[in-house]
C-alpha cells in the first residue's frame, strides 16, 4: 500500500472501518462516532480517507444509509483471520477489553466450556517478572507433587509457557541442578532475590527446537481424510511443526499423540505422529 497512515489514531480508525465491512457487512459514520467519540464531520474525513486508500471496496446505500463492502471487496489494511476473531469473542466472555483489540460490533451468542482456572497470585507472578526482566536468581516455597510437604528453593527463572491449560515458568531448579517447568500456580510465596547465577542459553532443551509430522490416522475413509487436512491446515496430507523440545511432552499430550497412540482406533485417534522415533521424553517437571 503506497499511501502509509502515520497517525495512529488515523490508522485504527481506518482498521476499525475495515473491519466492521469485513465481519459486520455494514458501516456508517454514527459507528465511528459512538465508538471513538468524534464528531460527524472527522467522521466523514476518515471515510473519505479508507475510500482513497482502497478505491471501489464499498459501496453507500442511500436508502438504508450505510456503507457496505462492494462484491470485488479486498482488505488493504487488515489481514482478516478465523482464529483471531473467535479468539476474541473468547476472550470477550471472560469482560471487557480494551478499544485498541475489540471494535465492538455485533457478536454471535457463544458458549464456552468451562475449564478450573489454576489460581496465580499476582504479587508471586510480578517478582517471578521482574527476575526474569532483571535476570535474578529468586528464591521460592514451592508445592510439588512429588513431596508431602512444600520446599524452600532458589530458582533462576527466564521465560514463561502455556501448556493449553497452565502456566509454567521456565526455571533452573538449584535444589535438583537441572531446568525444569515450575507451576505458577504452585508457588506459595517469594522471598529473597540474588544476581542470576545460570543463564538460559544452558537451558538446552529450551533453546533446542524440534519438528514434529502429523497426518490422518491411515484407517480413514479418504473423505475423512480431507476433512482433516483441512481441519488441521495439512498440505500434502501432513504437517509438520516445529516447537521447543521443552514444550514437546506437553504438545504430544495436549493432541493424545503419547506413546501407543497409532494403536487406538481411526475414529477415536484422528491425527497420528508419522516420525514416532522423534524423541517422546517426559518434560522434566515440579
Amino acid at each position: 500500500m503506497e499511501k502509509v497512515v502515520r497517525k495512529w489514531e488515523v490508522r485504527l480508525r481506518l482498521e476499525f472501518i475495515e473491519t466492521r465491512l469485513y465481519w459486520e457487512g455494514r458501516l456508517n459514520r454514527g459507528d465511528l462516532v459512538d465508538f471513538f467519540g468524534v464528531s460527524i464531520i472527522q467522521a466523514s474525513k476518515d471515510i473519505g480517507q479508507y475510500q482513497k486508500i482502497a478505491p471501489g471496496n464499498m459501496v453507500y446505500d442511500k436508502r438504508n444509509k450505510y456503507y457496505s463492502p462492494a462484491e470485488n471487496f479486498e482488505p488493504q489494511i487488515i489481514s482478516p483471520c478465523a482464529e483471531a476473531y473467535l479468539d476474541q469473542l473468547r476472550l470477550r466472555e471472560k469482560g471487557p477489553l480494551s478499544p485498541l483489540v475489540d471494535f465492538g460490533g455485533s457478536f454471535p451468542k457463544i458458549n464456552i466450556i468451562p475449564s478450573p482456572f489454576r489460581k496465580i497470585d499476582r504479587a508471586i507472578l510480578k517478582r517471578i517478572l521482574f527476575s526474569v526482566r532483571e535476570q535474578r536468581d529468586i528464591e521460592v516455597q514451592y508445592q510439588s507433587m512429588s513431596r508431602p510437604e512444600p520446599l524452600w528453593r532458589w530458582i533462576t527463572p527466564h521465560a514463561l509457557s502455556f501448556d493449553g491449560q497452565r502456566w509454567h515458568v521456565r526455571s533452573f531448579c538449584h535444589v535438583d541442578s537441572q531446568f525444569k517447568d515450575f507451576l505458577l500456580s504452585r508457588i506459595i510465596a517469594s522471598g529473597s532475590d540474588r544476581e542470576q547465577s545460570v543463564t538460559a542459553k544452558l537451558d538446552s532443551d529450551w533453546q533446542k527446537f524440534v519438528k514434529v509430522k502429523i497426518a490422518p490416522h491411515p484407517d480413514l475413509s479418504s473423505s475423512q481424510k480431507k476433512v482433516i487436512e483441512y481441519d488441521y491446515g495439512m498440505i500434502g496430507g501432513s504437517l509438520e511443526i516445529q516447537l521447543r523440545k521443552a514444550s514437546l511432552f506437553y504438545f504430544l499430550k495436549n493432541l493424545h499423540l503419547e506413546s501407543g497412540h497409532e494403536k487406538r482406533k481411526a475414529t477415536e485417534q484422528q491425527i497420528v505422529l508419522l516420525a514416532p522415533n522423534q524423541g517422546l521424553t517426559e518434560a522434566t517437571t515440579e
